[in-house]
């Protein structure tokens, strides 16, 4: 029956019900005892309860009994849906959709409650081809801090589409169980491959006291293919490399690899904001922590990789195949299509034997910050010293093509004019500075096999080699490394030539190039020189002597030597 009152809220219509009688569903009767009060009651006939998917058989328990575990885990959210908060209040949920669930244990697991820094998130019965995980953090209104989570270690034996951890940082929150080293039991393990894998920071500190060991991030097995491309995205990777027992302060550098991120097939993205040393050391210390002394290596491996992006600095990184790069002539990667860099770039090593698309530096190869002596560099703590300033590559590049170059200056050179009038300004009583362009690249070598197509610099090379038709595997072996006909170009640059080369098919004579016993093979540099060439017989990346564009042709515009720069007020006059 329908009521004709209605709430202020709600329409008539929203109080309907159908007019159905409970007692035709279910029909209940009091025991026979012929006591007062409520009585139990059975179901007349099981077929006239409510309609269900499934057919409840118990007559025969063998043969099932139920819906299948596949229909049932939609049904509930039994490991579907898990969340929690660490020691300073920060909420976490972890969300699986479709197949699979996620087990979480924290560092206190005896405790019962999820209230602590994360253990291990382990994925279980995922599926490489529908299974997406997503984490979200809340940030603590008890504690000021930072709206982040820690946790040990990911895992996941099957595969998984999409692994999405926003918030979630990478670091070692529990000691090892048993004598396992520190950072055995720290990483993330996807052996049964993920397509997408996304993360907050790596947090790497290694004491080299207590055999730290790497802290490794694995997808796929080395037994088996890979049937995804991963795309990985990392927002930092904080590499500290640091020994708790030492009363000196390190120089490094550190050439063992202390995090790895491995790839076990071919690899679409690797993607991040920044891989250096802790950056939240302060600067009354900074001293004792210098760059290039503490900065861990990060491994990028994979068989290939098409993009590699990097939106700032990048310290102490390589991209290779095989865990020691350049060192042999299958270290290598298949193919890297592009690699862009928008900050700095040093110590910076990429091994390819096959084919680079494309290379960008924004703010150049090499941190040229302790290799000048110029007066406004004075007072420069070593510290804050580059590879380069600390007689060390700033950057190593191997490839058998190169489709493209673009590196622009690193840091920029303050100019004040000739005329001492000019120096100070009388409205403002202060020095008057000219700005244009540093460091483009420093310390290093930039070599291919074949040919290096379109090149624009924007500022000086120092110490520098862009070479091509030289093989660096074969220079390795100890055998001659200019073997084949190359051509690079267009070249273009605006800065000068500081004991850098520019070669094509070139095999400088007793490591001088220019001297009468060099060889010009078959190659060809077309371009254009805005800047000047400087000689002072240090010696390039490569380890040779000389300064300017070096092959048998030489065509398009001033690539000196021979021709002699003639410049009236900074401008060439042909």
């Amino acid at each position: 029956m329908q009521s004709k009152r209605r709430q202020i809220d709600r329409g008539g219509s929203s109080r309907r019900r159908p007019a159905a009688h409970l007692e035709t569903l279910e029909i209940r009767q009091l025991l026979s005892t012929g006591s007062p009060g409520l009585g139990l009651y059975a179901p007349a006939d099981l077929s006239l309860r409510t309609a269900h998917h499934g057919t409840l058989q118990t007559n025969n328990l063998e043969g099932g009994f139920g819906n299948g575990a596949r229909q049932l885990s939609f049904l509930d959210n039994d490991g579907k849906i898990l969340t929690g908060r660490d020691r300073n209040g920060n909420q976490w949920t972890i969300t699986v959709h479709g197949p699979g669930a996620v087990i979480v244990t924290d560092a206190t697991p005896n405790d019962g409650v999820l209230d602590d820094d994360i253990d291990t998130i382990q994925l279980v019965g995922t599926s490489l081809k529908n299974t997406y995980v997503t984490g979200t953090v809340v940030g603590s209104g008890e504690v000021q801090t930072s709206p982040v989570v820690l946790f040990n270690k990911l895992t996941a034996a099957s595969g998984v589409k999409s692994v999405i951890l926003n918030g979630f940082n990478l670091t070692r929150t529990v000691a090892p169980t048993g004598d396992a080293l520190n950072n055995t039991q720290t990483g993330v393990f996807l052996s049964g491959g993920a397509q997408v894998l996304q993360f907050n920071d790596v947090i790497a500190t290694i004491d080299t006291s207590t055999n730290d060991q790497p802290v490794n991030i694995v997808i796929g097995s080395a037994n088996t293919a890979l049937l995804v491309r991963p795309s990985v995205k990392i927002r930092s990777i904080y590499n500290t490399v640091v020994d708790s027992t030492s009363t000196s302060v390190p120089t490094g550098p550190q050439t063992s690899p202390t995090v790895n991120l491995v790839i076990n097939g071919q690899a679409q993205k690797v993607e991040l904001v920044s891989s250096t040393a802790d950056a939240t050391i302060p600067a009354g210390i900074q001293y004792l922590y210098p760059t290039v002394g503490v900065t861990g290596r990060t491994a990028i491996r994979a068989v290939g990789l098409n993009t590699l992006a990097v939106a700032g600095s990048a310290v102490n990184v390589t991209a290779s195949r095989k865990a020691v790069p350049f060192s042999s002539s299958t270290s290598g990667l298949t193919h890297l299509n592009k690699a862009t860099f928008g900050g700095n770039a040093d110590g910076l090593g990429l091994d390819v034997r096959g084919r680079i698309g494309g290379l960008k530096f924004n703010r150049g190869l090499g941190n040229p910050t302790g290799v000048s002596t110029a007066a406004t560099t004075l007072g420069t703590p070593t510290a804050n010293f580059g590879y380069p300033g600390n007689r060390l590559l700033g950057g190593k590049i191997v490839a058998s093509s190169i489709g493209h170059i673009k590196a622009g200056p690193a840091n920029a050179i303050l100019s004040t004019a000739q005329n001492p009038g000019s120096i100070q300004s009388r409205r403002t009583n202060s020095t008057t500075y000219y700005v244009r362009p540093g460091n483009a690249m420093t310390n290093a070598a930039v070599t291919s096999s074949t040919d290096i197509g379109k090149t624009e610099i924007v500022g000086n090379l120092q110490n520098t080699e862009i070479k091509a038709g030289y093989n660096a595997a074969a220079a390795a072996a100890g055998l001659q490394g200019t073997r084949g006909a190359s051509r690079i170009g267009r070249y273009h640059q605006r800065g000068d030539m500081v004991n850098s080369v520019v070669s094509a098919s070139y095999i400088p004579g007793g490591n001088v190039y220019g001297s009468s016993t060099s060889t010009a093979g078959d190659g060809t540099i077309t371009g254009d020189l805005t800047g000047n060439t400087y000689n002072t017989q240090t010696t390039t990346a490569l380890g040779n002597v000389g300064a300017g564009f070096y092959a048998r042709t030489k065509q398009g515009g001033y690539l000196p030597p021979p021709q002699a720069a003639l410049r009236v007020h900074g401008v060439r006059k042909a």
